[in-house]
C-alpha cells in the first residue's frame, strides 16, 4: 500500500497486486498469475523463506523476470533455500549487513561474534540492530531518565542528538522515526554474496 502511490507518481503501472500465503511450499500458482499480467519487475515485501521459494520456482518456470525484495530478505538462508543459481541478481534494500558496517562498535561486536560462535558474520544485521536499540535505550537510562516509556520515548524523540551506533549516526524525529539514510540497495551476487551496489 506505501509503493503504490509512489508508483503512481512516477507513472509506473501495477500490473499485479497480491498476496501469498507465507509458509506455503509451492508459489507456482501465483507465478503464472504474476507472469501473466507481464511484469516487467516483482516487488516482494515478505520474508527471505517465501522469497527464496519465489526465486527457485520462478527460475524452475525459466522466467528471467527481476525479483526486488525489503529488508526481511536481508538473511544468507535466503541463498541457501533458493541456491546460488536462482538467487544470483535478485534485487532487495536494506540496512547494510554486518560486513559492510565499519564503525569501531560494529566491528567490536563482530569480532566478539566471531570468537564465541567460531564462524564468519552475523546472518543479518537484525543483531546491529538490536545492539543500537539497547544502545539508544542505555544512553537514554545513563542521562537519568525515568525507565517508564513515555519518558524514554521523549528522551529518544527530543534530547538524543548524534548517538554513535554500529550502524551509524542515530537521531529521531518527533514521531519516533529514525533520521538519516540507512537502507543501501544490494544484490545477490553469482557466488551468492551480498553485494552492496
Amino acid at each position: 500500500e506505501e509503493v503504490k502511490p509512489l508508483l503512481a507518481a512516477q507513472k509506473i503501472d501495477v500490473v499485479f497486486d497480491d498476496a501469498l500465503t507465507p509458509g506455503d511450499r509451492d508459489y507456482t500458482a501465483t507465478l503464472t498469475k504474476i507472469k501473466a499480467a507481464g511484469p516487467e519487475a516483482i516487488i516482494f515485501t515478505g520474508y527471505y523463506p517465501e522469497a527464496a521459494l519465489l526465486l527457485r520456482q520462478k527460475k524452475d518456470m525459466g522466467w528471467p523476470v527481476p525479483i526486488i525484495g525489503g529488508d526481511a530478505t536481508n538473511n544468507t538462508s535466503l541463498v541457501d533455500i533458493a541456491g546460488k543459481e536462482a538467487a544470483a541478481g535478485y534485487y532487495f534494500i536494506s540496512p547494510p549487513g554486518p560486513g559492510d558496517l565499519k564503525s569501531a562498535r560494529s566491528l567490536a561486536l563482530i569480532k566478539v561474534f566471531q570468537e564465541k560462535e567460531n564462524r564468519g558474520l552475523p546472518s543479518s544485521v537484525w543483531a546491529m540492530m538490536a545492539g543500537d536499540a539497547f544502545g539508544v535505550l542505555a544512553q537514554a537510562l545513563s542521562a537519568g531518565t525515568d525507565a517508564s516509556g513515555p519518558a524514554l520515548a521523549d528522551y529518544l524523540h527530543q534530547t538524543l542528538k548524534d548517538y554513535d551506533g554500529m550502524t551509524g549516526t542515530i537521531s529521531f524525529n518527533e514521531k519516533g522515526d529514525r533520521l538519516g539514510d540507512v537502507y543501501r540497495l544490494y544484490q545477490v551476487g553469482q557466488d551468492g554474496a551480498f553485494v552492496l551496489k
